[in-house]
């Protein structure tokens, strides 16, 4: 398909250009005429007919060798373009690895930091971690919380407010009703 639109395009630029041909032949001719009034233009009144079936005989036996050079160097324009595109693809596809690279570092170090707040929270006392953990996002609170042990989380639990430590409760058991009152 791609083929078949450069053809068509390449097509109509040549017969525009085959049909300007004449016309600035034309225009040239009359702007020379115009310019230079004192010499008088040589007309030929008829091409001899030798000349003619010449100028036929060279058309239709150079005709299929010109439409081959074309089709080579558009087979050629084409095998260029498929080699800079097969360049940008891969060029993006070691981008791809590199970012899923830092991606998966990324995690391993999101891991190992939760992993080691639980384990620091884990041996604060509950007042203490409760007070640290009412002052973190819900999403930091609740990751911590669903990694401790379920008597340090209630401990800890236990030591916030009522109203924090519900909304806690409420988003890690699921509920939506919390979610929907944020939305609102």
């Amino acid at each position: 398909m791609i083929i078949q639109k450069i053809f068509r395009n390449w097509l109509l630029r040549e017969l525009i250009k085959l049909a300007l041909i004449p016309i600035g032949l034309v225009f040239f001719v009359s702007m020379s005429i115009a310019v230079e009034p004192q010499k008088k233009p040589t007309v030929i009144k008829s091409v001899s007919p030798t000349f003619e079936k010449d100028f036929h005989k060279f058309c239709f036996n150079n005709g299929d060798a010109a439409q081959d050079a074309k089709n080579v160097w558009q087979a050629k324009k084409l095998a260029e373009m498929e080699k800079k595109l097969k360049k940008v693809i891969l060029q993006f596809e070691k981008k791809q690895a590199e970012y899923k690279k830092w991606v998966e570092r990324r995690e391993a170090f999101v891991s190992k930091m939760t992993l080691s707040l639980v384990a620091i929270y884990s041996i604060m006392e509950p007042d203490t971690a409760a007070a640290q953990i009412s002052l973190v996002d819900y999403d930091t609170a609740i990751s911590i919380l669903i990694k401790l042990k379920p008597r340090e989380a209630s401990a800890i639990l236990n030591e916030m407010s009522p109203q924090k430590a519900s909304r806690l409760v409420s988003v890690i058991s699921g509920s939506t009703k919390f979610q929907k009152k944020e939305n609102n």
